[in-house]
């Protein structure tokens, strides 16, 4: 007889036991999966250890319950990573979530259908051709990375070791799975798109852990899937948010996981980043073991014009100013490119009576509706975070003034003021956001990088890597962006300009208000380590990232006093505690509970607690300081939500 510990399939507390203990008349190897009754439920569970009973005997003594047999086995051989416990243990620890929880969502969802297939396919072996590897010839193909990231995936391929490469969006995706077939054998190359079909996940699952594919590319949960030999990593767009799990517990970010799994495996990781992450690096005197940073290529200098545009009233407006449609102008004659930013969707950011000062707000979330133009003169207006949407008013709601102006200009404004010019000047411009398809994104960047359109105006839905460089890039406006009281606000700006600075081949024009802020004199002058040296010098000052880690405990309820009276509560719990416990205080700085930057979102008002955990070493975390964090997270009710390394602290 044989104990058998399983990690059930389900959402157990987090105070409870994780690991459950079962008995059978054989053993069972780690990774197999079976079915074990819990709470009167049939429940899935993987096994974690077996060992004979006498090993135990002890411990069974002294327990109050007797053990329960094993339902079903479904599989006698493990179908999971070799790495697996591991990393499901370090997912849980790191971002404070039940073990259970983690090893559920990290398993495929339809596990019944995948063991059958798997059983059905046991026999079938495929024998992969490398033979033609070491004789790809580089010098007559066109690169997007650096020759040695080429060899270096050659080289692992050689090895019989797989390559996992992870891309934040579809479009990525798409992308360099069709550069890498122009260079290597499309028979060893795996593409993971977003939400597969069950018979096209099955065949991945099983070729990935038969080691029968050799360059694996997907989305965020890629590291998933059961590589069996891994011998490489590369993450494509380093910091980019949609790396972040947002709509799921855990709240884990792909880039942490992925650097952890390199240094747990000993073996290199490649990221793709831009030139601040390069400064970045070596202001802290990184990289990592194992890491090395790929930066873009270079590019012939570009002309920057940083130039202050005072518009004039709200509603006789123009939004491109006459030198930024002076560059346009030139462009189009010259038969070139331009591309036109703004992160904004709509016609209008919201309305506001010029009588009484009345903002057409969200009936659902604390934030102004967004004004869109339609056809008709169906005009709307939106919510762009809950999708609330109603007929935009010709007259005030609340005094009924006809004086209603539109504040601030969206995508669809700029596209109105070009419409104008484009018969005047013959020429055709298209206009993208997030709502836009990601066929007709992809088809529309490519009809840009065909000459077939002249202008393209988006969001930063356009920033992909389809997207080639352009003449003329101009932002139209990114002052709003600074006016967000967010901790790492100044490099997000950052980030977008240098971007968006890659993308311009001959000029690139900011229009702005604040034309001397220094962060646009840094982009002018290449000059990334003095933004790094102001930005860290703030950063360790007050406890910021990557001197500190932050842990947002955010509580959610339809009633704002309800909010208050939780948030104080649990404040006070915490700090009772780093009292009571003071050799633990100088670790944290503990933030009085605040009100979300949007306070009501989706009908149910947000309050935050802001914990900052000191760090020793920038970056870093040790296991010292990882369990004294887990000491101080135990005392969060499980109806908050905790959510380690947040994108955004409001």
């Amino acid at each position: 007889m044989f104990i058998i510990d399983v990690l059930p399939l389900t959402n157990l507390p987090r105070q409870e036991s994780q690991i459950l203990s079962y008995f059978y008349n054989s053993p069972l190897p780690q990774g197999s999966i079976i079915s074990v009754s819990l709470r009167n439920k049939d429940i899935m569970a993987i096994v974690v250890e077996s060992y004979p009973v006498n090993k135990a005997k002890s411990y069974l003594k002294k327990t109050h319950f007797s053990l329960k047999k094993i339902n079903k086995i479904y599989t006698v051989e493990s179908f999971v990573a070799p790495y697996f416990f591991d990393l499901i243990n370090f997912t849980s620890e790191y971002y404070f979530e039940n073990l259970s929880w983690v090893a559920k969502i990290f398993l495929p969802n339809n596990l019944k259908s995948l063991i059958q297939y798997l059983a059905k396919e046991k026999n079938i072996i495929v024998n992969l051709d490398h033979s033609d590897i070491a004789s790809i010839n580089l010098d007559d193909k066109q690169l997007i990375f650096p020759v040695s990231i080429y060899e270096k995936i050659k080289e692992t391929i050689k090895k019989q070791q797989q390559i996992l490469i992870s891309a934040p969006t579809e479009q990525h995706l798409r992308f360099y799975y069709n550069h890498l077939k122009t260079i290597f054998p499309e028979n060893l190359i795996t593409p993971i798109y977003k939400s597969p079909r069950i018979k096209q996940f099955n065949k991945h699952w099983l070729q990935i852990l038969r080691n029968q594919t050799k360059i694996i590319l997907g989305l965020r949960s890629v590291f998933t899937y059961p590589f069996s030999n891994l011998g490489l990593i590369i993450i494509l767009d380093s910091n980019n948010s949609l790396y972040k799990s947002w709509d799921q517990r855990p709240f884990y970010n792909t880039e942490v996981i992925l650097k952890w799994l390199s240094n747990h495996l000993n073996i290199p990781i490649l990221i793709q980043s831009d030139n601040l992450d390069k400064s970045l690096y070596e202001a802290l005197n990184l990289p990592y073991k194992n890491q090395l940073i790929i930066p873009p290529q270079n590019k012939p200098q570009t002309e920057i014009i940083i130039h202050q545009y005072f518009k004039e009233k709200p509603n006789k407006r123009k939004y491109l100013s006459p030198l930024l449609l002076r560059s346009i102008l030139q462009t189009i004659k010259k038969q070139e490119k331009s591309i036109l930013f703004l992160n904004k969707k709509g016609w209008a950011r919201s309305l506001i009576c010029e009588d009484c000062g009345y903002i057409y707000q969200c009936k659902n979330c604390d934030i102004p509706l967004a004004f869109h133009k339609e056809d008709d003169n169906k005009n709307y207006l939106v919510c762009h975070r809950c999708g609330y949407k109603e007929k935009a008013p010709t007259v005030c709601g609340n005094c009924q003034s006809y004086k209603i102006n539109m504040l601030g200009a969206g995508d669809e404004r700029i596209a109105e003021e070009l419409q104008g010019l484009s018969r005047q000047y013959n020429f055709r411009f298209r206009r993208l956001d997030s709502e836009s398809k990601i066929d007709d994104i992809i088809q529309t960047i490519q009809e840009f990088n065909n000459k077939k359109i002249d202008i393209i105006i988006g969001t930063e839905i356009i920033l992909k890597p389809q997207l080639e460089p352009s003449n003329l890039v101009g932002i139209v406006n990114i002052d709003d962006l600074f006016t967000f009281p967010d901790a790492p606000q100044e490099e997000k700006i950052m980030r977008y300009l240098v971007k968006l600075k890659q993308l311009a081949k001959d000029k690139f024009i900011i229009q702005t208000v604040q034309k001397d802020n220094y962060l646009f004199q840094i982009i002018k002058n290449n000059d990334y380590d003095l933004f790094w040296k102001n930005e860290l010098f703030y950063r360790n000052k007050y406890s910021w990232p990557p001197y500190s880690q932050i842990i947002k405990l955010t509580y959610k309820n339809k009633d704002i006093n309800k909010c208050r009276k939780e948030s104080a509560k649990l404040f006070n719990v915490l700090k009772s505690f780093l009292d009571k416990h003071s050799i633990y205080k100088n670790f944290f700085i503990v933030l009085n509970p605040a009100p979300s930057f949007i306070e009501k979102n989706k009908s149910y008002y947000q309050w935050n607690i802001i914990i900052k955990l000191k760090l020793n070493k920038p970056f870093f975390i040790t296991k010292k300081e990882l369990i004294i964090r887990n000491m101080l997270l135990n005392n969060v009710p499980s109806n908050w939500i905790i959510d380690v390394d947040p994108i955004t602290m409001l």
